[in-house]
């Protein structure tokens, strides 16, 4: 999995993680800043706005980072289909 751009902008949306050859996001979804009823609607809200853009978003929780080799595995199969739609788009 190639290394992502980390901590940019899309649209005035901070993204944790982005490639943008698959236009494909991931965001770190820990419970100190996503626990709370409007996190909650503002996250869906933002990933409404990005998948607009044609920015798949994939959200991920901490104890998805205990098996990293398969998270990354998870993110690579997704990005390998993502990389025809977005290079047939443009």
């Amino acid at each position: 999995l190639p290394r992502p751009s980390t901590c940019i902008y899309i649209a005035g949306h901070e993204v944790d993680a982005y490639w943008p050859d698959a236009r494909l996001a991931v965001e770190f979804d820990g419970e100190a800043f996503h626990r709370t009823t409007r996190a909650f609607h503002e996250d869906r809200r933002r990933d409404r706005r990005l998948a607009a853009l044609g920015i798949q978003v994939n959200r991920v929780t901490w104890p998805d980072l205990s098996d990293g080799a398969g998270l990354a595995a998870e993110l690579e199969a997704i990005r390998a289909q993502r990389l025809p739609m977005v290079r047939a788009a443009s």
